[in-house]
């Protein structure tokens, strides 16, 4: 039999070349120089912003450095104004720099400081971070297995609407992995990402409702689900058509 309860095990990775929120002022007025195309004055305007100790600078001349944007594409260096920027507090910062720790690039891979970046960033609310921080207990990155906690960040994730954090919540209650097992608490995080279009998570809720699990044993309902996610190209949900 098939088993659809598998956690999203990769950590989600930033668009680190994403614009960011900025405020209006001399930031904002290099990013309409920036979205003119004028981009050689758009970096100098912020790098010298940066310079004078702007976190949200720092942030972005760090995305800009990452996506080669103005500038030959240098993690390092994206890396270094990461660091200003998170030293600074700024969230955005924290979460990038976790992932570029995580990940190796630009920095040496660092689980544990990962997780402290997260953590930092994970306190002030950042989405992406909480998941993350989930993903590193659940797979016992950087700190001791606990899945405990990475319950609790998952769920802090998917209460603002982090899908992939909804369906490791879904996994988690439908296998009893870390929590007493619960297919209808199961099925109504499933539910919540399948709303969303997420195919895992259509065809997951599917499968609850093929075998009534949590849900009412509903071969239509399962069908409607499976369909969802094949028309998203899912394989497995093909074959229970």
């Amino acid at each position: 039999m098939l088993r659809p309860f598998r956690l999203a095990a990769v950590l989600l990775l930033p668009w680190l070349a994403c614009v960011s929120i900025v405020h209006a002022g001399p930031l904002q007025d290099a990013e309409q120089r920036l979205a003119e195309g004028d981009t050689d004055a758009a970096f100098a305007a912020i790098e010298q912003l940066a310079v004078a100790g702007d976190p949200e600078a720092q942030n972005r001349l760090a995305q800009l450095h990452a996506g080669g944007i103005g500038t030959p594409r240098d993690l390092a260096e994206a890396a270094k104004w990461y660091r200003r920027a998170a030293d600074g507090g700024l969230a955005d910062a924290q979460f990038a720099l976790g992932v570029l720790r995580s990940t190796g690039n630009g920095v040496a891979r660092d689980d544990g400081l990962a997780v402290d970046w997260y953590v930092a960033a994970a306190k002030q609310g950042h989405v992406d971070a909480q998941y993350n921080l989930g993903y590193m207990y659940a797979s016992g990155r950087g700190v001791d297995q606990d899945l405990g906690r990475a319950r609790t960040w998952y769920k802090l994730a998917a209460d603002q609407g982090h899908v992939r954090a909804q369906i490791n919540l879904g996994a988690m209650y439908a296998s009893g992995d870390g929590v007493r097992r619960d297919d209808a608490i199961a099925a109504s995080w499933y539910r919540r990402a399948a709303e969303r279009g997420d195919a895992d998570a259509q065809y997951s809720l599917g499968y609850l409702h093929e075998f009534g699990r949590g849900v009412a044993n509903d071969r239509g309902e399962a069908l409607r689900w499976y369909r969802a996610a094949a028309a998203q190209g899912h394989i497995e949900a093909g074959h229970r058509l």
